[in-house]
């Protein structure tokens, strides 16, 4: 509210603003409550009569500031003129009070200046809104405090004074280097340094500071520039909020965690959280309500918590302390259940005249601990074997279970009778649960019936060798065929040397001995094998056989050798294609690679490139770019060579 004075000496006009009132006037200047001539509305008029250069830029640079501002929570600035003498800014007039007196005035008729919680918030939200605005146009304030927060009657929240503001980055800044500018007791840490470079953070710690004066009604600082202020501002030492304020809510905290921080890193870098936590705060309430009861606050209204918003706002509280308790004992309820089951204490305590416990124990042995299943009747259970016996708890209801282990082809299997947990305790040897212990029997080794299959790496579908299985039984009605196995496979013996595979077999046999055996492990070499043009590359395999094996067919491929073509030209770079495909099956690093022929550098010897391909043997149809094809039939470890040369513009080959 404007304090309007008695006092009937100043001007009726000032330029086209017809004067109604001298507001305050000081020795820089006069402030006025006018009238603006097109607006036909209240306006305030302050005027800067101090003739230094210094004093008349800042006044003009808090209207240039300004009067780019469009927001409802920012002062308007209407006009800034110079009129006889005196300089003038023509602004908003807010008709209510600024934060800095409401507090004063709480704390004179209550004792303390606090502003209740929610009013706090939804003040401090609307004076975020306002500082984000000029944050977007590039404005850092720099003297956020109570007195430069304006609250109407209307319950409108509004920022002011944009004296001492500084745009980022600008080159140009009123304040000297090494100038401390602000009101101390809401300045962040980095303001006292003077250094010139600015940051919005600054502000936001500022408002942080205010809010905590809203709630608690003091100023967490003394408001002087001295060492022991300095001191406390930069290492956060404050009385903490809590103590003034009981059962703060956890907004609080985290908005003076994430605000009002001496470390620069741990506030908000913009207000955008800011006001997303503030927005989803108040979305649930009726935005007149609680402007209604900003109106009371300003206007000292003693009935102020009985409001309509207040009425809601502690419906909420109810509502929300109901919804914490419910969660509590919906926490409290979960964790019981998932103690009770999960420690099978339903068994233990409810249905212990029903259900047994059996402990189910066996060993590793020759199993494969990656691949053992146990089946109790019908169920399914993954074995986790983490050392050499397994053991694990089951209930199980009262009669008879089949127990089984699996790992492969490898069954086990015991049943026993399950008596229940009420008969268990009466019995020593079952008070902890009935054992049920499954031995694994020792396996031994069985006669291994071996099949083998060569394909082709590049046809998949073309069977190259084969070998097929030979016992002690049948060896005299298959000795025709087995002589006729080929040379080319051959085993390593224990002595580490290769023999051929059917004389190994032979040899076994013959001493009435099957050639393989379950739980051993056989190293084979295929060597030398070619079929007409076509060379294969050495493979060496191993195959192991599991106890449980006794039937093996193993399918492997075979890699062909390649063939070389080399091309020699006079051109860095060709276009080459093979049966009109310009990529292929190219050998290198000792593997086939699927590339583009040209991606093969050349080697330069003498003015000539050189191109060499290895390629599979093959019939190809060779040409460059779109000349006539050469055809080539091309065998294992053969070389061609193709001769390329380009005149006009063609290449002949």
């Amino acid at each position: 509210m404007a304090n309007v004075s008695n006092n009937k000496d100043f001007p009726q006009m000032i330029k086209n603003y017809r004067i109604k009132d001298l507001i305050g006037r000081g020795g820089m200047g006069e402030v006025y409550l006018a009238v603006h001539p097109t607006l036909k509305r209240d306006i305030i008029l302050k005027s800067l009569l101090i003739k230094d250069k210094e004093s008349q830029e800042r006044f003009l640079r808090e209207a240039q500031v300004m009067i780019d501002f469009r927001h409802e929570n920012i002062v308007q600035v209407y006009d800034h003129f110079k009129e006889g003498r005196a300089t003038y800014i023509a602004m908003e007039f807010v008709n209510g009070k600024d934060l800095n007196r409401i507090i004063r005035e709480r704390e004179k008729e209550f004792g303390s200046g606090k502003i209740p919680v929610p009013l706090a918030l939804f003040i401090l939200y609307q004076a975020a809104l306002g500082l984000h605005h000029a944050h977007i146009k590039g404005v850092i304030h720099r003297d956020i405090k109570p007195h430069n927060i304006l609250i109407s009657v209307n319950g409108d929240v509004k920022l002011t004074d944009f004296g001492i503001a500084a745009k980022k980055n600008e080159e140009k800044d009123l304040t000297a280097t090494g100038t401390i500018v602000g009101t101390p007791a809401y300045m962040s840490p980095e303001q006292f340094s003077g250094n010139r470079e600015l940051t919005y953070q600054s502000d936001i710690y500022s408002l942080g500071v205010v809010f905590y004066e809203m709630i608690t009604g003091i100023r967490p600082f003394k408001n002087e520039y001295s060492a022991e202020v300095l001191s406390a501002i930069s290492n956060g030492r404050y009385d903490s909020p809590s103590k003034y304020v009981k059962n703060l809510p956890p907004i609080v905290k985290k908005i003076i965690k994430k605000t009002f921080n001496p470390d620069i890193k741990k506030r908000y870098k913009n207000l955008i959280p800011l006001l997303k936590l503030l927005k989803s705060y108040f979305k649930k309430y009726n935005i007149f309500e609680i402007k209604d009861s900003i109106r009371r606050l300003v206007l000292r209204d003693k009935k102020l918590l009985e409001s309509s918003f207040f009425q809601k706002f502690y419906k909420y509280e109810k509502l929300s302390l109901r919804l914490k308790i419910f969660n509590l004992l919906f926490i409290f309820v979960t964790l019981f259940l998932i103690l009770f089951f999960g420690t099978n204490r339903q068994y233990e305590w409810i249905l212990r005249w029903k259900y047994g416990k059996v402990i189910l124990e066996f060993e590793k042995k020759n199993m494969d601990e990656n691949n053992i299943y146990i089946l109790i009747d019908n169920k399914v259970h993954k074995a986790i074997i983490k050392e050499e016996k397994f053991r694990k708890e089951f209930y199980l209801k009262e009669g008879i279970h089949k127990f089984t282990i699996r790992s492969g082809s490898y069954i086990n299997r015991k049943e026993i009778y399950v008596y229940p947990l009420s008969v268990q305790k009466k019995y020593n040897d079952m008070i902890n649960g009935q054992i049920c212990r499954i031995p694994i029997a020792n396996l031994w080794s069985q006669d291994v019936a071996l099949y083998l299959r060569f394909w082709d790496y590049f046809n998949p579908n073309n069977l190259l060798l084969k070998f097929d299985n030979y016992t002690v039984a049948k060896f005299k009605d298959q000795f025709n065929d087995f002589k006729k196995e080929s040379d080319n496979l051959k085993l390593k013996t224990r002595s580490g040397r290769y023999i051929l595979l059917k004389e190994y077999i032979e040899s076994e046999i013959k001493s009435n001995r099957s050639p393989f055996y379950s739980g051993y492990t056989y190293s084979f070499k295929i060597e030398n094998f070619s079929i007409k043009d076509r060379e294969y590359f050495d493979k060496e395999f191993s195959l192991k056989f599991e106890l449980e094996d006794r039937s093996v067919v193993t399918h492997l491929y075979l890699v062909v050798k390649p063939a070389k073509i080399v091309i020699t030209s006079n051109v860095k770079k060709l276009n080459i294609f093979l049966n009109d495909l310009n990529s292929g099956f190219i050998f290198q690093n000792n593997q086939y690679k699927n590339l583009p022929y040209n991606s093969i550098k050349p080697k330069k010897i003498g003015d000539k490139y050189v191109i060499e391909l290895f390629v599979p043997p093959n019939r190809y149809s060779f040409r460059i770019n779109n000349e006539k094809p050469k055809i080539i039939n091309l065998a294992s470890n053969s070389i061609i060579d193709i001769d390329v040369k380009k005149e006009n513009d063609r290449f002949i080959y």
